[in-house]
């Protein structure tokens, strides 16, 4: 499991309060899967991350194109990459419940899009925006 660093923060408030939620939530759930008697909990989490990662996407989307971003095109096509990655498990989980794989799953998803999109994509909105 990794820990919060202000290194991933990217300077805009707004997003970077979204991004230490979704972390938070991650965290939560990995925590939660490795007790036994916490499914509800974790089915609760994991169900308002997966809208949660979403609006937070949906934000950041319109954030560019009100700004005029001109990587918007490419950034949303990295969002849906995600999207379709995190339904992917979401619909595992829903076969087959929480499972430690499936936790797993999760947390390297988010946690790898934290490590790189995050530090290098979203960082790059952020300075185009303080241009």
């Amino acid at each position: 499991m990794i820990a919060w660093s202000d290194d991933i923060l990217i300077g805009l408030d707004v997003i970077d309060q979204q991004h230490r939620e979704i972390f938070s939530r991650v965290q939560k759930i990995i925590i939660i899967n490795s007790q036994e008697s916490a499914y509800k909990s974790a089915s609760e989490n994991l169900v308002f991350l997966m809208t949660y990662v979403k609006e937070h996407l949906s934000a950041e989307e319109k954030l560019m194109e009100e700004s005029t971003y001109p990587r918007l095109a490419e950034h949303k096509e990295l969002h849906a990459r995600l999207l379709i990655a995190a339904d992917r498990i979401y619909e595992n989980i829903k076969t087959d419940g929480i499972t430690p794989l499936n936790v797993l799953d999760i947390e390297s998803l988010l946690m790898g899009w934290f490590k790189t999109h995050i530090l290098t994509h979203d960082k790059d909105f952020a300075e185009y925006l303080k241009q």
